[in-house]
């Protein structure tokens, strides 16, 4: 069906009923959403194996809320924390949220923040890809988008069970920024990799003192990878 200039699709996954907010149907993410599908089935199936109930799920990098919506539906979670700079990404993530009737799960205080390794202003988004809204980068000048770390943004969460970073990029700066919160609460991090930034992830896993327990198949950019405290 068709509301306001978007699609619904409602969708039967496994035992639950989902709705999904579609405004680019090109978009690759929201074709997946168009037929009634998530993204990324490998990845979804190792949250659910290692997300207990009752878990706090940071999103850093939640575009249009696929990740985080299959956590909200079907791993009974506790919290949810999306990071999410991108206006256009935002709008659906938010659709999606109150489609389904999820909105006491979310901690929304971080939409439209975006990560670094340290405090700044004045960052915008990149002209947006027809075909890709999560592959819109951020460029430095002419915006009113405030970066921050994750340490400064999260600093009053004493439990976080899982962060999944997908920032195009930007994830060696990302993480750069979140050493207290690494420290402090020891979570799971799943995180997508550009292969320029193979090197500097390598230093960072024995620096950090966490170790890949699961590779997942390469993109022709990127590779996401399962990490845990070692």
């Amino acid at each position: 069906m068709r509301i306001a200039g978007r699609e619904i699709v409602v969708a039967e996954i496994g035992d639950a009923q989902v709705l999904f907010s579609v405004r680019q149907p090109n978009d690759f993410i929201q074709r997946y959403h168009r037929a009634g599908r998530f993204y990324e089935e490998s990845e979804r199936s190792v949250l659910r194996d290692v997300l207990p109930k009752n878990a706090v799920y940071v999103d850093i990098g939640a575009n249009i809320g696929n990740h985080a919506l299959y956590v909200a539906k079907f791993l009974e979670p506790a919290k949810i924390i999306p990071f999410e700079p991108n206006r256009p990404a935002i709008r659906i993530l938010i659709e999606n949220i109150c489609l389904n009737g999820l909105l006491p799960m979310y901690d929304l205080a971080h939409l439209g923040l975006g990560l670094s390794d340290k405090d700044a202003e004045g960052f915008r988004m990149g002209t947006p890809l027809a075909t890709n809204l999560g592959m819109t980068h951020m460029v430095e000048g002419g915006g009113n988008i405030p970066l921050m770390t994750v340490d400064t943004a999260l600093a009053d969460e004493l439990r976080i069970d899982l962060i999944k970073i997908d920032i195009e990029g930007m994830e060696m700066l990302a993480l750069a920024g979140l050493t207290e919160t690494l420290i402090r609460t020891r979570p799971i991090v799943l995180i997508e990799i550009d292969h320029g930034n193979r090197p500097r992830f390598d230093a960072w896993l024995n620096d950090a003192g966490y170790q890949v327990s699961q590779t997942f198949p390469k993109m022709a950019a990127n590779q996401n990878f399962l990490t845990e405290p070692a």
